[in-house]
């Protein structure tokens, strides 16, 4: 799975970490585990005329901790403006109604159950050792009632990881239903009778014996959790039916779950509950079962068959192919039932109906990353979000660990991830970090580099290599904008952050640490390269879908100031006097799991940072000889550091929209203040749904754009961009401006589409393209009277003066060749015009426009004269930099589609001057 989801407590009753987004998983106390996802005004404040200001739309943005069962009371009396846990479902119906109050419905959380399948020792039966016994389990649990009664109505039966009307759904479909697993408990029943009495099991008095002995199953079930509790419950009493004593051992959030901290070999346990919460959702969502837990030295479980699947994911060569593998993968997962699906739960989430900014993700609910960003109350500078949770002193809360998913969403507040996944389309798009992705085999350069975990320093990857793809983040947004804590965000945080879990991946005493989850992140890795502010990643890898490219999203979205993870790097792998979280720490070691809110931690934190030596950590930051911060300068973050705890007591520092101004122990309330630094790159609106409705610009260019009698914008490119809007259910306006007005905005605003712009060298990389629209040539004109030959560009050079517009290709080949008689125009009206009056000697622009841009001035085009021609390029619609991947390509989807079924060549007909386009 791409970390789209936390685990929210693999196992039910336990603690759920999750570190990095999603890249790593373990038990949390609620029972669930976590899948996996310029300026402006402030919002009307009633205070005044509005200020321009980056960051979000609130000023404030205060974390309470209100429990579920106070959660309606709480948004009734203004207490809190949302709720970010799901309220129960005996709540949602008494507020649904109510029009103080907004509902949203998502399809976030799914529940299930994991069979320990160990072997028993002799003169012993483990049940679920059987896969038939396990399988039958699939049919005693009647799903529909656990929707019915349990959740109310609010979820589905589900068997596989996703909801049936989730778009990768229907590419297992059929292998699903093949199975034709519903409830029937008669049919479970008889399978289990006969499965067990092949295994020589006795059935006595009604419950089933093995050599004499009552067989008892201890099944680990959440006791917080109302509706997870009752899902345990629901089956306990099924397997209690099919003749099983029943052991339910209730687990609150607090204990230590046998199921995380028990080798499975040793059987404590048979069977636990498990939940995962979504915070973002991929279109290409894979087949994934709930798991045994696999540490070093403990008893492994493994289905070669599953194994071969998997591998072969590794490796897939096409959609279609990826689509049957999955297939395959969830038939082998059903038939073997280790991990089995219950329900998918429909979290509801509620707001006050005044608050504004939010938007409706049917997946994620309103833990999506947009709505903290933009939330507001008009008339209010702050807003309140009650959460079940806030933060507990026996969790982790490092850069490494976060436990507890109530703790996410605080953290997913104050970091900006690069990447995420779009709520309507569920495609992968950029957040803070653009990308491009080219999937095509390729040299590796001779100047990329991997890291060597075994000298501890960044070496050349190695002449001769091959990637099978390259990703390209460009981290322009980060680099250069500042840490909360002042100091600039630069090449030598993102090094040191890939270095430190790179080397825990792979590093022997390290990986014992918690590194030996990453490592799947690293494995395809065969070299990095360092490009301005650009990092490109080779990799060993192909796959249609974006999201499982981006390997390095979990690192980006989790980094950290290098001086912070420096020394937690130092406290916990040379000091070992803490560790990142107590749930994978070797067993010798009792020290405590770090809580970067605790001042204990802080200090030792500090102490370790003042101990030390740049030349410890220099080869983290050091790639072909240039390192990339001094000694001088981590002297100058370290005191910033030291700072930032002084006035906040603590060492929570990111680079997202707010930072946290202060933890209250006592009150459990996590106050988060807005980060209003001119350099942070995003202001209120840029993180809204409709702020990716693209501005459409264009310029009057007949006859490719250009407003017609009526003052409509219409002409051969226009009818082409119109089309694709059309097809896209866009609602975009299309503006007209001088060209250089156009330009400027196409270069330094979000979200701009400009055309008909002509793709040359040296605009290459200013945008993203969609096209060829049109095909255009441009070319020196004189008066026909005025004697001029033109033979060399050269002759051109010793003109008097040649008009051109300012920012068009022509102006920019011409510049680029030394012309220094440029005379630079708005517009092509104004410069034939200056050609007409002998003001300029000549004029650069369209054989094709001709006619109609002499007209629109009111000059004889029979007085002028073609001198040189100079170039021919194809026109295309230039996207602004910071626009998203998914929406270009949506566009030159939809734009091929047009040409492919003949729409195009309808539309060029029209257009009597150039038909051939």
């Amino acid at each position: 799975m791409e970390g789209s989801k936390i685990a929210i407590g693999i196992l039910i009753g336990v603690m759920v970490f999750a570190m990095l987004y999603g890249v790593y998983t373990s038990p949390t106390h609620d029972g669930i585990s976590t899948i996996n996802a310029t300026t402006t005004t402030t919002p009307g404040t009633g205070l005044g005329e509005p200020v321009i200001l980056h960051g979000p739309a609130s000023d404030g943005l205060t974390f309470v901790r209100v429990p579920a069962d106070k959660a309606a009371n709480a948004l009734l009396s203004g207490e809190i403006d949302y709720y970010l846990s799901s309220i129960a479902p005996g709540q949602a119906i008494s507020l649904r109604d109510n029009p103080n109050i907004r509902l949203y419905y998502a399809a976030s959380q799914i529940n299930g159950i994991i069979l320990n399948p160990a072997p028993a020792p002799n003169g012993s039966l483990n049940p679920f050792s059987l896969q038939k016994v396990r399988f039958a389990v699939q049919y005693i649990i009647d799903r529909e009632r656990i929707v019915d009664e349990i959740h109310h109505g609010f979820g589905t039966p589900i068997l596989v990881n996703m909801v049936p009307n989730h778009p990768s759904y229907a590419l297992v479909k059929d292998a699903v239903e093949g199975l034709d697993i519903v409830y029937d408990a008669d049919r479970g029943n008889a399978m289990i009778k006969t499965a067990m009495e092949d295994a020589g099991a006795v059935m006595v008095g009604g419950k089933w014996t093995y050599e004499g002995n009552e067989i008892v199953l201890s099944v680990i079930i959440p006791y917080e959790n109302v509706e997870l509790n009752g899902i345990g419950d629901a089956v306990s009493s099924e397997l209690e039916s099919a003749g099983f004593n029943i052991d339910r051992v209730y687990m609150t959030r607090y204990a230590d779950s046998p199921s995380d901290y028990t080798d499975p070999g040793e059987l404590v346990w048979n069977a636990v509950v498990t939940g995962w919460v979504y915070y973002g959702h991929s279109k290409y969502e894979g087949i994934s079962f709930p798991e045994l837990e696999r540490k070093e030295g403990w008893w492994v479980y493994n289905n070669s068959g599953i194994e071969t699947v998997k591998q072969k994911l590794n490796n897939y060569s096409s959609m279609e192919e990826w689509a049957e593998l999955n297939k395959e993968l969830a038939k082998l997962y059903l038939e073997d039932s280790v991990g089995i699906w219950v329900t998918g739960k429909n979290n509801v989430f509620a707001a006050r109906s005044g608050v504004q900014g939010l938007t409706d993700d049917r997946y994620v609910g309103l833990r999506s990353y947009g709505n903290a960003r933009e939330a507001f109350v008009p008339g209010k500078r702050d807003i309140a979000v009650g959460s079940e949770y806030t933060y507990e002193d026996f969790n982790s809360w490092n850069p490494v660990v976060i436990e507890s998913i109530s703790m996410m969403d605080v953290v997913n507040t104050i970091q900006d991830p690069p990447t995420w996944d779009d709520p309507k389309t569920l495609e992968k798009r950029h957040f803070r970090a653009s990308y491009s992705i080219d999937a095509v085999e390729q040299d590796v350069p001779r100047d990329a580099f991997v890291w060597n975990y075994a000298v501890d320093r960044w070496v050349t990857a190695g002449s001769g290599r091959k990637a099978k793809s390259k990703v390209t983040y460009d981290l322009s947004d980060y680099i250069g904008a500042k840490w909360h804590h002042g100091t600039e965000i630069c090449w030598a945080d993102m090094l040191y952050n890939i270095a430190s879990f790179w080397d825990a991946a792979y590093d022997k005493d390290k990986s014992v640490m918690s590194g030996a989850m990453w490592k799947e992140l690293f494995e395809p890795i065969v070299g990095l390269r360092i490009d301005g502010n650009r990092l490109e990643v080779y990799l060993d890898k192909w796959s249609f879908n974006d999201g499982e490219l981006l390997v390095l999203d979990s690192v980006l979205r989790r980094s950290s100031p290098l001086e912070l993870f420096a020394a937690i790097d130092k406290v916990v792998y040379t000091d070992k006097t803490l560790v990142y979280d107590k749930y994978n720490k070797p067993k010798n070691l009792d020290v405590r799991a770090m809580s970067l809110v605790n001042a204990s931690h802080v200090q030792i934190v500090l102490d370790a940072l003042d101990g030390i030596k740049f030349a410890d950590i220099a080869p983290y930051i050091t790639v072909s000889g240039k390192t990339y911060a001094s000694e001088e300068e981590f002297k100058e973050r370290s005191k910033a550091l030291k700072e930032w705890n002084v006035k906040h007591n603590h060492l929570i520092i990111g680079n997202g929209p707010f930072y946290m101004e202060k933890y209250d122990r006592k009150r459990g309330t996590i106050s988060l203040k807005a980060f209003r630094d001119p350099s942070y790159p995003f202001k209120k609106g840029d993180w809204r749904e409709d702020a990716r409705n693209v501005r459409v610009l264009t310029e009057e260019y007949p006859p490719y754009n250009y407003a017609d009698e009526d003052g409509a914008i219409t002409g051969m490119s226009t009818d082409i961009v119109k089309e694709i809007l059309t097809r896209l259910k866009a609602n975009a306006t299309i503006e007209m401006m001088p060209w250089s007005q156009g330009y400027g905005l196409a270069l330094n605003t979000t979200n701009i589409a400009l055309y008909s712009t002509a793709r040359t060298p040296q605009r290459e990389g200013l945008f993203k393209w969609v096209g060829p629209i049109a095909r255009y040539s441009y070319s020196i004109y004189a008066k026909k009277d005025s004697g001029i030959v033109i033979s060399s560009l050269d002759d051109a050079k010793r003109a008097a003066s040649i008009c051109v517009n300012k920012d068009y290709s022509a102006q920019q080949l011409l510049s680029s060749e030394g012309f220094a008689n440029l005379d630079l125009s708005t517009n092509d009206a104004g410069c034939i015009r200056k050609l007409a009056d002998g003001t300029a000697s000549l004029w650069v622009g369209s054989p094709e426009g001709l006619l109609q841009v002499a007209k629109g001035a009111g000059v004889d085009a029979d007085g002028l004269v073609e001198v040189y021609a100079l170039n021919t390029e194809d026109l295309y619609v230039a996207f602004s930099n910071g626009t998203a991947d998914d929406i270009v390509r949506g566009w030159q989807k939809t734009l091929d589609g047009i040409k492919k079924d003949g729409t195009y060549g309808k539309l060029m007909k029209k257009y009597t001057q150039n038909p051939q386009h």
